[in-house]
């Protein structure tokens, strides 16, 4: 099944530029209709932007969620979330260094 990129962006509740800004980063690469030259999005699209979006919730940034998604093999990927988790307990302590200094 084909999906237009207004299908693809209230399915996933999100705005078209949203849709967009996949495919500039390389996640996405929608076909082109030869009639009137409109994107058509697959449903693996749709699966790739919500994979995405999962990792984007635990922080990692567009690029680093697009970059787990391509290497694909699950040793990077806990290998990044261990990364990301050493990051968020640095914040925390300085965090907590700010509030005692209050």
């Amino acid at each position: 099944m084909k999906y237009s990129i207004s299908e693809i962006a209230k399915m996933l509740g999100i705005s078209i530029v949203a849709v967009r800004n996949y495919e500039k980063c390389g996640l996405i690469e929608p076909l082109r209709n030869e009639q009137n030259n409109y994107r058509e999005y697959k449903a693996i699209d749709l699966n790739l932007i919500r994979r995405v979006r999962s990792y984007m919730s635990y922080g990692f940034s567009l690029n680093e969620a697009t970059e787990i998604l391509r290497n694909e093999d699950l040793s990077g990927l806990a290998n990044a979330l261990k990364n990301k988790e050493k990051a968020f307990q640095v914040l925390k302590s300085k965090l907590y260094q700010l509030e005692l200094e209050e």
